[in-house]
């Protein structure tokens, strides 16, 4: 009986430092799978942003009888809106002139890692350029699925095409 209770229960330390080897493994495996899916969140968020602003200018336009003067003015709803996405996500900048509608946003660490839309108002064009990795399938705000989209590669310099 005293053989019996004398035993004593647990895990040895190196049984303890087996399991949590394994588990240092499993994280180092699944750390970059999820800042991956957080950088690809980030651009969805920032498409959908620029989305919701395309669609407010043709709004705004049919509104104001297929004009867009003033869409820049202090009462002007889309001016209002641009101004309330101000660094969502990651420090994203959205800009409002009287001819387009720029946004960019950065998801790297180097100036060539920059995601850029631009929407021309009056003609409806698209005109974007992403990082390596990166797809820009932007429509124009009609929904025209023949619309300009571009996917661009940026090595030194930022540029913009269109088809």
């Amino acid at each position: 009986m005293k053989k019996l209770m004398s035993k004593k229960k647990g895990f040895t330390l190196v049984e303890l430092l087996v399991v949590v080897a394994i588990i240092a493994i499993l994280m180092l495996l699944a750390l970059p799978k999820f800042l991956d899916s957080t950088k690809g969140a980030k651009v969805k968020t920032f498409e959908g942003n620029v989305r919701t602003v395309m669609s407010q200018i043709v709004q705004y336009s049919a509104d104001n009888g297929g004009g867009y003067t003033d869409i820049t003015g202090n009462d002007s709803p889309v001016k209002k809106f641009v101004a309330s996405l101000a660094g969502k996500p990651a420090d994203a900048i959205y800009q409002l002139d009287t001819t387009s509608f720029k946004a960019k946003l950065s998801v790297g660490d180097t100036d060539t890692d920059v995601y850029l839309i631009e929407y021309v108002y009056k003609t409806g064009e698209v005109k974007s350029s992403a990082p390596t990795g990166y797809k820009t399938p932007l429509k124009n705000a009609e929904g025209d699925p023949t619309a300009p989209t571009a996917q661009t590669t940026l090595t030194t310099s930022t540029t913009s095409t269109t088809p």
